[in-house]
Formats: C-alpha cells, sequence, structure tokens
C-alpha cells in the first residue's frame, strides 16, 4: 500500500553498493514529470462515456496538464484520487538516486522502501560491526563513512543494523553519554522494547566480517529512518548487478486527500435538452435463427439506451443498456419483439418497438 508511514526494508550504505556506481540528480519540473495531470476514464455513472478528471496541486509549477489514459477506472472520485497521485509524486520525487547492488538486488521490488546512507549525503553515517558483548549490549564499530555524532549534535543517536537475509533491525537508541571510542552500547529499556515488539536479539546472528559479510550500521538521529527511498525501478545488469534507481520518499505527497473532485463541466460533448424523443429508425438485422442485431438512430442529449426483450409483445426483460446505437440480442427461434429508449441522468423518452420473425 502506498503511504506515509511504511516501514523501511532493506538499508543501503557503501558495503553493499558497488563502488564508483552511485549518483543523485536533483531534478526540477520537466513535462516528463508534470504535477498538473488530467486521467481519462470511462464513467460508469454516465453509460461508460469517456469522460476526464483534472488535478491540479495548490503549488502546480505546470502551465499545460499531462493526459492519462488509465483503462480500468469506471469513476470519477477514482480517476481524481488517481489523478492528484500522479501529481503529488511528480511535485515532491526530485532527488533521484541510481546505484547498483549484488546480491541484495536479487530481493529487492519496485515499490520498496529503502534507507540510503553514502557520503554524498550531508549527516549520515554508516560501518561494519567489528565485534560486540551481548551481557553489555555493546558493539564495537568500524565507520566507514560519516560522523556518528554530527558536529553540533548532542541529541539522541539511534542505530540500526542489517539483518542476514538484508532486512532492517531496529532503529535502537544508543545510550548516553556521547561516546568518545568506537564501542557503543544499546540503551537498555529502549532493546527491551525492540525484544518485546518481536524483533528479535541480533547477537544471534552478528556476524564481525571473517568468515562472511559483516553486520552494518547506520546511525540516525531520530528513530524514524531518515534519507528514505522508494524503489522505482530494479533491473539485471549481468546476473551478478542489478541496478537501482530510487526516489526521495517525501511526506508531503500525501497530503492532498482532502482535495475535492471536480464537477463534470461536458464541455459542449451532450446538448442539453429539456426531454428526450424516442429513437427513430429501429430495425432488426437477423443474422440467425437466435441472433438479432437491432439498431437505430442516436438521440440528441442521450447517454445511453435501454433496450428490452419480449415474445409477445406485452411482457418485456431487460435485454441490458447501450451507449452505442446498437445492441446485439440473443432471440428464440419464432416471433421477437424488441423496444428501445434513450436516457441519461435525469431524462427517459418513449419506447419505439421492432416485431420480427
Amino acid at each position: 500500500e502506498d503511504r506515509a508511514d511504511r516501514p523501511a526494508t532493506f538499508a543501503l550504505t557503501p558495503r553493499n553498493i558497488v563502488r564508483n556506481t552511485f549518483g543523485v540528480t536533483y531534478v526540477t519540473y520537466t513535462d516528463e514529470t508534470p504535477d498538473d495531470v488530467t486521467v481519462e476514464y470511462l464513467d460508469a455513472d454516465a453509460g461508460f462515456q469517456q469522460r476526464d478528471v483534472t488535478a491540479a496541486l495548490p503549488e502546480s509549477e505546470s502551465e499545460e496538464p499531462a493526459s492519462l489514459s488509465i483503462l480500468g477506472i469506471t469513476s470519477r472520485d477514482h480517476a481524481h484520487d488517481v489523478a492528484v497521485a500522479y501529481a503529488a509524486h511528480n511535485r515532491w520525487q526530485r532527488i533521484v538516486v541510481e546505484c547498483q547492488t549484488e546480491s541484495l538486488g536479487r530481493i529487492i521490488n519496485k515499490g520498496d522502501i529503502c534507507t540510503v546512507a553514502h557520503p554524498r549525503f550531508k549527516n549520515t553515517a554508516a560501518g561494519a560491526v567489528a565485534g560486540w558483548g551481548e551481557l553489555t549490549l555493546s558493539l564495537r564499530l568500524i565507520r566507514d563513512m560519516g560522523k556518528l555524532y554530527p558536529d553540533g549534535y548532542d541529541g539522541p543517536i539511534y542505530l540500526a543494523l542489517s539483518k542476514p537475509d538484508g532486512g532492517i533491525w531496529g532503529p535502537c537508541l544508543i545510550e548516553q553519554p556521547k561516546p568518545t571510542a568506537s564501542v557503543v552500547r544499546f540503551d537498555s529499556g529502549d532493546y527491551s522494547t525492540l525484544i518485546l515488539q518481536g524483533h528479535g536479539s541480533p547477537f544471534e546472528w552478528l556476524r564481525d566480517g571473517k568468515d562472511s559479510l559483516p553486520t552494518t550500521w547506520t546511525a540516525y538521529t531520530a528513530r524514524e529512518y531518515q534519507r528514505r527511498m522508494v524503489v522505482d525501478e530494479v533491473t539485471s545488469s549481468d546476473g551478478l548487478r542489478y541496478n537501482l534507481r530510487l526516489l526521495n520518499d517525501d511526506p508531503r505527497i500525501y497530503q492532498y486527500d482532502d482535495l475535492p473532485t471536480p464537477p463534470w463541466q461536458g464541455r459542449g460533448q451532450l446538448p442539453t435538452v429539456d426531454k428526450l424523443t424516442p429513437p427513430e429508425n429501429v430495425r432488426g438485422v437477423v443474422e440467425s435463427r437466435t441472433s438479432v442485431l437491432l439498431v437505430w438512430s442516436g438521440v440528441p442529449g442521450a447517454t445511453w439506451y435501454d433496450v428490452e426483450l419480449s415474445s409477445t409483445g406485452k411482457t418485456w426483460a431487460s435485454a441490458g443498456r447501450a451507449t452505442l446505437m446498437q445492441m446485439r440480442l440473443t432471440v428464440a427461434p419464432g416471433k421477437v419483439y424488441a423496444r428501445v429508449r434513450a436516457a441519461n441522468d435525469t431524462l427517459t423518452s418513449g419506447w419505439s418497438t421492432w416485431q420480427g420473425d
């Protein structure tokens, strides 16, 4: 589900990003990322007639909306929600990260949330675990990049660890006061809370790199993950490496839930009428003993046409609703009656009847 508070699934650091493949692009508005979007859809309330709805964000930078035609949308509110989502993602996802990873790329999927620590980003710190003491809840860290405590910062620091399956454990608060060496200790209360929440003990699977890849760590200044990125694309490079394209996961994307759906204006597609006249030139084309193609002339102001069948001309059964001026009917051998009327959201016409053998 696309929402603001999804948990991070993977942590990307220089330990699992292939060297010299990391790139960051800060993009501005382009015609390919419009924040003013029009979605075309088939409106079920209007007889599945093609209509459109535009979502323009309050801070939109575009001058002309981009158009999308999406199959399967039959509600105006749904179409507007989709248009808002496209516009919001284009408006706020303006940081693009492209990099390569190796085995981790096999289990990363489009839409996953990753945290990214890299020297190209300010105030991020990451490294590997070199040793630990379970009784003292301590870790000895190797720092690959950044400062565990950013300059001028004396607030809490949280540490997250990479699990053997590529997932994330934590973050867990580091015990104060500020560590001056490479050894840190988890806050016992915060650690106990994580255990009670079902996260398990990291001391059961920590690795120091002597006989396998080491456990990596990432530091944060808040319990919420920082530098959250959403996976936009995963492709295999050569069977061993995987290309990742990530976009910043900005919470402002989800602030537009209360935007009202604009009403359909019509723009002259349907004439304004006070009444609908019965369809003219109704006739049936007999295709076989059990199939008749019923056709008729269009009625100004009609959105759809109701069709009914009868074998006696006295009792009728609905054959369905048509948005075109024809309908193929399955009939029983013998005499058949068919009738059709025009309709829209507020009006219906009289019936026009056809009879055949």
